[in-house]
């Protein structure tokens, strides 16, 4: 098999440590099937708006047609087996750890406060949230990945957490996306509580920083 797994540089990166595995190539794009649904040679891709295309040749956007078909066909695959979709989710978690992600959205009256927050915190990103130093800061106006510039800033912490602020493209909101990584131990339920944990103190943290 040879093809391209990708998604939108907001969303998880759980794909790119499956595509690596698996020996596939995987790219990031920006926000949008405009970008995800053009990559050549595509097998899968998604956005953290919960958009999947599966089938590029047939459907090059995303179209839950034939991502349902795909995991009925998964949960048949899986029931011979006598297996489910959430021993498959299980099965993920402890070979690369429990990714939780979420994604806060604040509202703002006027475009150019959404601008002025945002240009805020570019010219001074703090050095510690939720009691995590801040490992590295990266402007998506300058391009990265070997993307386009974009509006917005990412952030990574010292435990591996991601924080991605950015403007919507469609509404008067500032974004952010926040991602978190727990590693599984023994107790896979526990793993997925403290990740809850981790990413509500995120969100408490970032939300106080952008208002």
């Amino acid at each position: 098999m040879s093809g391209v797994f990708a998604n939108s540089i907001v969303s998880s990166t759980l794909l790119q440590r499956i595509a690596s595995d698996a020996g596939l190539d995987y790219q990031s794009t920006l926000t949008g099937f405009k970008y995800i649904g053009r990559l050549p040679g595509l097998l899968f891709g998604y956005e953290e708006a919960l958009g999947y295309c599966v089938d590029a040749e047939g459907v090059a956007d995303k179209d839950g047609i034939t991502a349902a078909l795909r995991i009925l066909e998964l949960v048949a695959i899986l029931r011979a087996e006598g297996r489910t979709l959430l021993d498959v989710l299980d099965d993920l978690a402890r070979t690369y750890g429990v990714y939780a992600t979420a994604q806060l959205s604040l509202r703002f009256d006027q475009v150019s406060l959404i601008t002025d927050a945002l240009n805020r915190l570019v010219a001074a990103p703090p050095a510690v949230i939720a009691g995590v130093d801040v490992d590295r800061v990266e402007n998506l106006d300058d391009g990265i990945d070997g993307l386009g510039p974009t509006p917005g800033l990412r952030l990574w912490l010292a435990d591996g957490s991601r924080i991605i602020v950015r403007p919507s493209g469609t509404e008067p909101k500032l974004k952010a996306y926040l991602l978190v990584v727990q590693p599984v131990t023994d107790d896979l339920t526990a793993a997925g509580t403290v990740a809850d944990e981790r990413l509500a103190a995120l969100r408490t943290a970032i939300g106080d920083l952008l208002t």
